[in-house]
């Protein structure tokens, strides 16, 4: 759908998203989705010949690209759901081909709507000032 995410760690190594626009990132959800990644959960190795075609791997749905440090890269791309609803096909790297447990991914594909910026604080309302009501006088008979 074009929408993009990103995110990487500043000089002084706090995480910061940098798209869709810039800002500070919530600390504790960045770290998460770098938690994430790591834990992607492979379910099974699927064979490198397999019809790229029927797995929506010819046009993957989301790609994923991590760029480490040490200027290590590495792709992943989403295509189909698994029959059974339980996992994504996903090609590593433009070689090996998996399927990867769907809330792992899922949870990944969330950062496109719901990017992890700190949340705003809620405006605390300043007092009002009240203006008395002019006094009504008893009625003289």
């Amino acid at each position: 759908k074009g929408n993009t995410f990103q995110m990487q760690r500043d000089l002084s190594k706090q995480w910061v998203i940098t798209a869709p626009s810039s800002g500070a990132a919530d600390q504790g959800l960045a770290g998460a989705a770098e938690t994430q990644v790591g834990a992607l959960s492979i379910v099974t190795t699927l064979s490198p010949s397999a019809d790229l075609s029927s797995l929506g791997l010819s046009a993957p749905a989301y790609t994923f690209d991590l760029v480490f440090v040490n200027a290590t890269t590495h792709k992943i791309e989403v295509g189909n759901l698994t029959p059974t609803s339980s996992g994504y096909y996903v090609r590593f790297d433009s070689e090996k081909i998996y399927v990867v447990e769907k809330s792992g991914i899922d949870s990944l594909v969330n950062l496109l709507t719901s990017p992890p910026f700190p949340a705003t604080a809620t405006p605390v309302p300043s007092p009002e000032t009240v203006t008395p009501a002019p006094e009504i006088g008893t009625p003289t008979p």
